[in-house]
């Protein structure tokens, strides 16, 4: 048997490895929900959190349970009394949350050594500075601008409101969106 690829006779083997090869280039294709930030720390949005396949996934061959790190009042813990998924609820609202108050949760929680989640409704802001902050906290004691390079390279689409980049002694955004 053949088949015609770009008009091109060719086996029908050949045909199977050139399709085989373009599923895999997707199927290798990073999943943009969730954000590999630090060892196993993750940041995402709520479509990550409502995934469970996904958030299973962040621990890769560990057979250990998953911490989410739920920063939003707004959504609620999808799998709560899943044995696989820990849940720890911030209750942020991104308008006067003071980030230290949160610091020793999230450093206990991450700390566990389970892989981490950390989410807001966007995956942008809330999440992005608990993670920030928890790079500039001990033990790992990054600057601000160092964490705060890091997450915006692994997560391009971090937007810091300007209520946490004052309390994370980051510039405040030139133009932004938020208030």
């Amino acid at each position: 048997m053949q088949c015609i690829l770009f008009m091109d006779v060719v086996s029908l083997k050949e045909c199977h490895a050139f399709f085989s090869s373009i599923e895999n280039m997707a199927n290798d294709e990073e999943d943009t929900r969730v954000s590999h930030i630090h060892d196993d720390v993750w940041i995402g949005g709520e479509d990550a959190a409502k995934d469970k396949e996904l958030i299973l996934a962040i621990r890769e061959d560990k057979q250990v349970p998953v911490t989410v790190i739920n920063c939003a009042r707004e959504i609620p813990n999808y799998f709560e009394g899943d044995p696989d998924i820990q849940y720890v609820r911030l209750n942020m609202n991104d308008a006067n949350d003071l980030l230290i108050e949160h610091a020793p949760m999230v450093k206990e929680a991450i700390q566990r050594g389970y892989p981490t989640l950390v989410h807001c409704f966007m995956g942008m802001s809330r999440s992005c500075a608990i993670v920030i902050q928890y790079l500039m906290g001990d033990p790992l004691n990054y600057t601000a601008d160092t964490a705060w390079a890091l997450v915006k390279k692994r997560r391009p689409g971090a937007s810091l409101n300007w209520f946490y980049c004052n309390q994370l002694g980051l510039p405040l955004p030139a133009t932004s969106n938020w208030y």
